[in-house]
């Protein structure tokens, strides 16, 4: 019996020393999975962060488009700017322009609207955009009527209004006059001056966009343009007689 039961000792030694080999196999076995887990994780966020890293360094492009697509326009406006810088595309540094007209920030619009028109392209880009835009009727659907306004005169009342507001108004009116070559078309940047002027109630300022609208030769305006001009100049004097009248 003495000899069974330490025999029997001797098995349940033997059983629970094989037990504890069982439970440290499995927990090296454990460890090297985690361990697998942890080293692929790792090796997928660094090789996000060379994507990236890349993108961000070798393809603004790709991170001004994506930072727009989610809402962050004033990231996508910096990396139109990198793009430009890169690139020397007039596309580049009209979007960092609209997206700062769009947000309001007026000294980032003149910025960008200044370095637009300097660009060789500025003409031929502008046209490019005109021959692309079409009225869209109450449905939605573009229409075979090419808009009236131009995208030349559309850079030039974002940065003539931000001028306005930036407080450089002399300056505004002028480049805004000299741009339009004679012409008025609709939602040209001389009237925007003067409708900033107007809502401003900077009767001054429209005073003196009005002698320069005295300058213009109606007989060699389309007639849409001359209606467009006589009612610029109503709206002037609209607000000299309010004004007249406020102060009397």
């Amino acid at each position: 019996m003495i000899f069974l039961f330490k025999r029997g000792r001797i098995i349940k030694k033997r059983e629970f020393g094989r037990a504890e080999t069982f439970v440290a196999g499995a927990c090296r076995v454990k460890k090297i999975i985690w361990n697998s887990i942890l080293a692929t994780l790792l090796g997928t966020l660094a090789l996000c962060a060379v994507l990236v890293f890349a993108c961000v360094c070798f393809f603004p492009p790709t991170v001004m488009e994506f930072a727009y697509s989610v809402g962050w326009e004033s990231t996508a406006m910096k990396y139109a700017e990198r793009s430009y810088n890169r690139f020397g595309d007039a596309y580049y540094i009209a979007y960092a322009m609209e997206i700062a007209a769009d947000e309001e920030l007026d000294e980032d619009t003149e910025r960008y609207a200044e370095s637009l028109i300097a660009h060789k392209d500025f003409e031929s880009y502008c046209e490019g955009i005109d021959a692309k835009s079409f009225y869209i009727d109450e449905n939605g659907n573009r229409t075979d009527e090419k808009l009236k306004s131009t995208y030349k005169q559309h850079v030039y009342v974002n940065l003539c209004t931000a001028k306005y507001r930036l407080g450089k108004k002399d300056e505004s009116f002028r480049l805004a006059y000299e741009s339009l070559g004679g012409k008025f078309p609709p939602n040209n940047s001389l009237a925007a001056v003067l409708m900033s002027a107007l809502k401003a109630g900077d009767t001054e300022t429209a005073e003196k966009i009005s002698v320069l609208l005295e300058s213009f030769d109606v007989s060699a305006l389309e007639t849409a343009d001359a209606e467009y001009l006589a009612a610029m100049k109503y709206l002037i004097a609209v607000a000299g007689a309010q004004s007249g009248g406020s102060e009397g």
